[in-house]
């Protein structure tokens, strides 16, 4: 299953063509369990821990997509295919050279550390509970709703229009910034 198709999935309803085919195509391969929120009446989870995989919809619509690594207890490693510019391997250092500063970045202490980037819909997060290990590998990867607006450039954070045009993985607000962010940026731009 090529795993650029769950964002496309995200705030359809569970009933939607594209949806179902997905969830069938999951189940002709793996076991796919439905369980309902004990908190939550409105919310349904649907995983598969042989996939790596868990779908949550909220209200009949499709909210957020797990895709779990190899550092799970209960799931098994995703099987398929990571967006191109990624692996399972794929390092806290290689995230942020690939897209710049994120949006958001927590964890550390009690918490396993994580990075968001909004335009693009996906929190990485990591095994490691310190921002010490930079070379700490991914634990799973959720795909949310991308929250529409500005982007913010991979640098300094500011607004910001112009992509990396060899990638598009990462804006940048200025030349300025983008050639400061290459000698990062180079080894993860495809």
């Amino acid at each position: 299953m090529d795993t650029s198709l769950w964002p496309t999935l995200l705030a359809l309803p569970l009933t939607h063509p594209s949806v179902q085919e997905a969830i069938h195509r999951l189940d002709t391969l793996h076991k796919v369990l439905i369980k309902p929120d004990s908190l939550s009446p409105t919310m349904k989870h649907l995983f598969s821990y042989q996939a790596g995989i868990s779908l949550q919809f909220l209200d009949e619509v499709l909210q957020l997509v797990f895709l779990y690594g190899k550092h799970d207890k209960q799931f098994q490693r995703y099987p398929y295919p990571l967006d191109s510019h990624l692996t399972w391997d794929s390092s806290a250092q290689n995230i942020l050279s690939l897209y710049g500063e994120p949006d958001l970045k927590e964890g550390g202490g009690q918490m396993a550390i994580s990075i968001s980037y909004d335009r693009l819909g996906t929190e990485f997060c990591f095994k490691a509970f310190t921002w010490e290990d930079p070379a700490t590998q991914l634990a799973y990867i959720c795909y949310y709703p991308k929250k529409e607006g500005a982007s913010k450039c991979g640098v300094c954070r500011k607004v910001s229009e112009l992509k990396c045009s060899r990638c598009s993985c990462v804006y940048y607000c200025s030349q300025k910034c983008q050639r400061t962010h290459w000698t990062a940026h180079r080894a993860e731009c495809k």
